[in-house]
């Protein structure tokens, strides 16, 4: 599970965690390996069952063998703890699902000529749509998006032209200060030939930045992420529980 970038701990469940119940079942010759993700209630959420393994091989019970089995259903797991996340941000009228992220954009530093406010300029134009608001304050921002830039000398093309290499890095942090994810571009120009005015190549760039952008705030969030339907037998609400089973 830890491969797959799930938080998982081995240790007994407390009140209130969610859990991962392990098991077994009998299958005519075969031992096929269960997986239940039980809410804090002790109802289950979701369920997976592995790859039957032959009984008289699951008995030996080899590390390899049981290897094998936790790294196939690790990625089924991972997908139902993502639906169920998906599942309660789609209950909550606060979430990602139900309103355009805020995006404070702290600027662009380290541009040749006047990149560091065309670009930024074009940055913010172009990564305004319905999921994302960009505000000029930090105050209550979902995520904080900057671009450092840096030009190095590398080796004169074949025309004999000298160049120049240029990294636009545009790191984006969650409310926290924790790192979200970077969209990086990688040039390489003309030497000198941005010491000037950027022009069109700033509109150029910030529209693809602003993409990179996008994709690392819904990659993150979750907002774009499918939600998983509720086990048969009650609604869902806010916490994720079926309503009758709150009424219990």
């Amino acid at each position: 599970l830890l491969d797959q970038t799930v938080p998982a701990m081995a240790q007994p469940a407390r009140k209130g965690d969610w859990w991962l119940r392990l098991g077994t079942e009998a299958r005519g010759q075969d031992v096929v390996p269960t997986y239940s993700v039980m809410m804090p209630d002790g109802r289950v959420r979701s369920a997976e069952a592995g790859d039957p393994i032959p009984a008289t091989v699951w008995a030996v019970g080899a590390p390899a063998t049981l290897r094998r089995a936790a790294e196939q259903a690790a990625p089924g797991i991972a997908a139902a703890l993502t639906g169920i996340q998906a599942a309660q941000m789609a209950q909550d009228p606060r979430s990602l699902k139900h309103r355009a992220a805020r995006i404070y954009f702290a600027g662009v530093h380290g541009a040749p000529g006047d990149g560091d406010s065309a670009l930024g300029q074009a940055f913010i134009r172009a990564l305004g749509d319905a999921e994302n608001a960009v505000q000029a304050s930090p105050r209550d921002a979902d995520f904080t998006v900057s671009c450092a830039v840096s030009v190095s000398d590398v080796p004169p093309g074949a025309s004999g032209q000298k160049q120049q290499h240029m990294q636009l890095v545009w790191r984006v942090v969650d409310q926290a200060g924790k790192e979200a994810g970077a969209a990086t571009q990688l040039h390489d120009i003309d030497a000198h030939a941005l010491d000037g005015h950027w022009g069109e190549v700033a509109m150029v760039a910030a529209q693809e930045a602003a993409g990179g952008v996008r994709q690392v705030v819904s990659r993150y969030s979750g907002r774009n992420n499918v939600p998983l339907p509720m086990p048969a037998g009650g609604a869902a609400n806010g916490s994720g529980m079926p309503v009758a089973d709150l009424q219990q």
